[in-house]
């Protein structure tokens, strides 16, 4: 986090209009998809409109994998609730795939390794801001 009020100006943003329902970055053509997906840090959604659209955040049930892609293209489809843009770097710093897992495979066979290894960058992270180098 590079800005301690950065909660506080994606809610001014979200307050701005009752039609914003969410406030965050997105990112077109992730991956090898070619819709539009919500940036996961520092993302806001309203929960009575996610409620509403019946937008599906978390995990799949039957495969036990992290997913908001149904909720994307959901969101995207609808006319009534907006989106606002908003530029991540002005509050959080990003470090490509240190920030979060990354899979090619769509079986995610090496989810495990792939999680302890977030976890140790992670870990590293913590150290570095500990000892003032980050």
């Amino acid at each position: 986090i590079r800005r301690k009020d950065w909660l506080r100006r994606r809610l001014a943003e979200m307050s701005k209009d009752p039609k914003n329902a969410i406030v965050g970055t997105v990112v077109k053509n992730f991956g090898n998809n070619k819709i539009k997906r919500f940036f996961p840090l520092g993302l806001l959604v309203k929960t009575e409109i996610s409620e509403k659209l019946g937008l599906h955040w978390g995990k799949l049930s039957d495969r036990g994998l992290d997913t908001g892609g149904p909720a994307y293209q959901q969101f995207f489809a609808q006319k009534e609730y907006k989106f606002v843009p908003y530029k991540i770097s002005r509050d959080i710093y990003h470090l490509g795939s240190m920030t979060w897992v990354t899979c090619k495979d769509k079986n995610f066979p090496d989810i495990d390794r792939l999680k302890e290894e977030r976890e140790q960058k992670i870990q590293l992270i913590k150290t570095w801001l500990e000892q003032n180098k980050y």
